[in-house]
């Protein structure tokens, strides 16, 4: 859960609400009445959560814009459109923003509403300065605030959970158990064994509410005293085959020594 968590906030902070379009039309010779000859100076800015430029694109010719449509098929196979933005530049066909669609209407009306006053200052040359601004700063707040949220609730969840540590030392022939909640600071369980005291290394199971196994592993001493090396069972698998057949080797291998 963590992890997911981390991905989703990189994810947000890659995201850039801010995007800042400003052009100049310069006229290429003195007269200001022959105004048939000029060049644009365009600069677009993307610019992030933390007032960081996320794009900077730098163009000298805007010769048109559109919208184009885009089908997305998506799980069960139904298609749906989104819509983005594109200028053409000396640069190519470069996208008003990037890693952005539109499908809601109140955004896809701000979309054309930006769109028409591009195209607006491209076909009348007696319109010597361009600004738009597109802010969509509230949907990415809110999503890195519930970001965070579940960050600090997967957080909790591990703190509040008991933590397992079993260490195996063949020097003082023991194997030491101990299991904390929140860091150790809800107190601390230590077991301790003898090597020679452990009969079998098992992975235990039961049946699951919805159908399928769960498992755990357990110690089982020549008393026949069972020992989960953790309280809850879980549908994986291999991963505590694994450490089963592990620690049966490490215990197997009497003339080895280590931890």
């Amino acid at each position: 859960m963590v992890g997911i968590t981390l991905v989703f906030l990189l994810a947000t902070l890659m995201l850039a609400p801010i995007t800042k379009l400003n052009c100049s039309r310069l006229f290429q010779n003195a007269s200001f009445f022959n105004q048939e000859k000029y060049t644009f100076q365009c600069e677009l800015l993307e610019i992030g959560l933390f007032d960081n430029q996320v794009r900077t694109e730098v163009f000298s010719e805007l010769n048109s814009v559109k919208i184009e449509a885009i089908d997305n098929e998506n799980s069960h196979r139904e298609i749906t459109k989104t819509y983005q933005l594109f200028l053409s530049t000396d640069l190519g066909n470069i996208p008003f923003k990037n890693l952005s669609s539109y499908t809601k209407n109140h955004k896809l009306d701000k979309l054309y509403s930006i769109a028409e006053s591009i195209k607006y200052f491209i076909e009348n040359p007696s319109e010597k300065t361009l600004s738009v601004l597109q802010n969509d700063s509230d949907g990415v707040y809110a999503g890195f605030k519930i970001t965070i949220f579940f960050g600090l609730l997967a957080l909790l969840i591990i703190a509040l959970g008991k933590v397992t540590d079993c260490k195996f030392d063949k020097e003082t022939n023991t194997m030491t158990m101990s299991r904390h909640q929140w860091f150790g600071k809800l107190g601390k369980e230590v077991i301790q064994h003898s090597l020679n005291e452990i009969k079998d290394v098992k992975l235990e199971h039961i049946e699951g509410e919805e159908g399928g196994w769960l498992y755990r592993v357990t110690f089982v001493l020549k008393s026949d005293e069972i020992i989960p090396l953790t309280q809850v069972y879980s549908s994986v698998y291999q991963e505590k085959q694994q450490l089963v057949n592990c620690i049966k080797t490490f215990l197997q291998d009497k003339s080895g020594n280590g931890k």
